[in-house]
């Protein structure tokens, strides 16, 4: 027995024009693209346009929201809370996912306690410090003071105050 390989083409943008049938055959060759959807967003990216041809037809006569709530919605608003996707400089899928970095204390002190001097706020008894120290715990009180001794790079936040106490503008 020798094996045989099909090649189906069908247009994407004409889904409209396809008969029952022949949407029925588009929908079993996108599930069965051998492609990669874990890495690729194409196959994904067709059998979702293929599905919402056959949920149109299937709700013609009727006008749903049919996008408001969508499965990728949950865990894409999860992941982007953690991390940040920075696009390939070629091509925007060949980018990379990058840790969203929430500022230690200190560095969340250091900034603020330079926009407070940028500002001229001042209340009272505590130094701009103190204030900044104070709303640094109230904005992440799960968050420990860093090694007051901790020496290296100390991410955006310290070089946003480091370059506000120098005078420099953003």
């Amino acid at each position: 027995m020798t094996s045989t390989s099909i090649t189906i083409e069908f247009d994407p943008d004409a889904l409209n024009t396809y008969t029952a049938q022949h949407l029925a055959m588009v929908w079993h060759l996108v599930q069965a693209n051998p492609a990669d959807g874990f890495e690729h967003s194409q196959p994904g990216d067709l059998a979702a346009k293929v599905g919402w041809e056959i949920i149109r037809r299937w709700l013609k006569d009727v006008q749903p929201e049919i996008y408001r709530h969508q499965q990728q919605h949950y865990y894409w608003h999860q992941l982007s809370k953690l991390a940040a996707y920075r696009p390939g400089d070629k091509d925007f899928h060949d980018g990379h996912w990058e840790p969203r970095a929430i500022p230690d204390t200190r560095e969340m002190w250091e900034l603020l306690e330079a926009k407070l001097e940028e500002l001229g706020a001042w209340a009272g008894q505590k130094s701009r410090r103190e204030i900044a120290q104070e709303l640094t715990r109230a904005v992440l009180p799960q968050l420990d003071a860093p090694d007051q001794d901790d020496e290296g790079y100390h991410g955006e936040a310290h070089d946003i105050a480091a370059s506000k106490l120098a005078g420099d503008s953003l």
